[in-house]
């Protein structure tokens, strides 16, 4: 899935929060994060396709006109159209 950049930070901190609430027992991070991706999660996140509808709406940029500075990437003064292809304000 991709993501822009300046929506990393909250897709990492929804990951963790994820995690936590649906890891089993002492299950580490890369132990859960192994198992969505072989599809095999024992949560509610059976797999990608399941944390993928979690992580969508954090993904998300809002109107430009709402938040104009997550439309620049870091370090440029230059405003970037979003689009759904590979793009260097993706990561």
């Amino acid at each position: 899935m991709r993501v822009p950049s300046k929506r990393v930070i909250n897709i990492l901190r929804k990951i963790i929060e994820i995690y936590k609430h649906e890891k089993s027992g002492t299950e580490t991070l890369r132990q859960w994060i192994s198992k969505i991706v072989n599809g095999i999660g024992t949560g509610s996140v059976k797999g990608v396709d399941d944390i993928k509808v979690l992580l969508s709406p954090v993904a998300q940029l809002d109107p430009v006109e709402q938040d104009p500075e997550s439309y620049k990437d870091y370090g440029s003064d230059i405003r970037f159209s979003a689009k759904t292809a590979r793009g260097e304000c993706a990561a």
